[in-house]
């Protein structure tokens, strides 16, 4: 742990830029065809280096943030800002010219881990965006994910591997949007954070497992918004749970029970958004919120 610590303070300090990861940090001078500054250059690895725990939540939301810039700057040339680097690298990176490949592709890798990173960080509005590009794509792809795509999210002919932004995919949607995360083995400790209320979606079920045993998470999740009401029945076969469910942007306070007991909570906030937190234990609950 000490030395994990001492690798994450070295990183922290010696590539963070100010507002996100630089590119690489160069011994030497850079190339003399270069024209670009890769000191300013954002790459793939910072999406994976929120997911990986090396940033804070304030260094999460800056890049989350420079994201969203890089969207909103590229909104009407490119479907989506999953840049493998940005900007690209000036004239040409390997041969490969700006917006080919590794130089500016658009990479369904880099989109799964921002989605994922944006649901656990505050930014849960800006992760479903991702998701209903990542539809498009998918549309646009005859119900596939290439490896690499162009800016209209067609697949580009030389890139790597189809698929291979999938995997980022579907844990953005179990770890994040389901909010299911494994904090034991197979599940014998969970954190369940459903994140449905801003997909506007008020009554749904979860099932996750892995392993030989079947599923050892379910949950059934409702809401109600007239009345300010959520309930989660939960049941499968982990020990002890914490409880992280979003709180309504106009509430002010929240109570809780468990299986009719009226029980202490928390609320934590990150970044952009509120949670009500509480832990227990045993599967098979039934937990109620209201919202004030």
């Amino acid at each position: 742990d000490l030395q994990g610590d001492v690798f994450r303070q070295r990183l922290n300090s010696v590539c963070w830029n100010g507002k996100f990861y630089a590119h690489f940090i160069p011994e030497d001078p850079y190339p003399g065809h270069i024209k670009s500054d890769p000191l300013i250059a954002i790459g793939l690895s910072n999406t994976y280096s929120i997911n990986r725990g090396v940033a804070t939540p304030e260094m999460a939301a800056s890049i989350i943030e420079t994201y969203r810039e890089i969207q909103e700057k590229n909104k009407d040339e490119s479907l989506a800002s999953w840049f493998g680097i940005y900007p690209f690298i000036q004239p040409n990176f390997g041969g490969y010219q700006a917006g080919e490949y590794m130089n500016g592709a658009v990479l369904p890798l880099v989109g799964g881990e921002l989605c994922k990173a944006a649901f656990q960080n505050g930014y849960e509005l800006f992760a479903l965006e991702q998701l209903d590009i990542l539809e498009k794509i998918i549309q646009k792809n005859n119900g596939r994910i290439p490896g690499c795509v162009n800016s209209d999210g067609t697949a580009q002919k030389e890139a790597i591997p189809d698929e291979w932004g999938q995997a980022a995919f579907v844990s953005a949607i179990i770890e994040g949007l389901a909010g299911v995360v494994d904090k034991g083995v197979q599940f014998s400790k969970v954190e369940l954070s459903p994140r449905w209320l801003f997909a506007g979606v008020d009554s749904t079920s979860v099932a996750i497992g892995y392993g030989n045993d079947g599923y050892q998470v379910k949950y059934s999740y409702y809401f109600n918004p007239k009345t300010n009401r959520m309930k989660i029945v939960t049941n499968g076969k982990f020990e002890s749970f914490t409880l992280r469910v979003p709180v309504p942007s106009k509430s002010k306070s929240v109570t809780a029970s468990i299986n009719g007991k009226r029980t202490a909570l928390t609320t934590e906030s990150i970044n952009q958004s509120r949670y009500a937190v509480l832990k227990d234990s045993g599967s098979e609950n039934i937990i109620e919120f209201t919202f004030w």
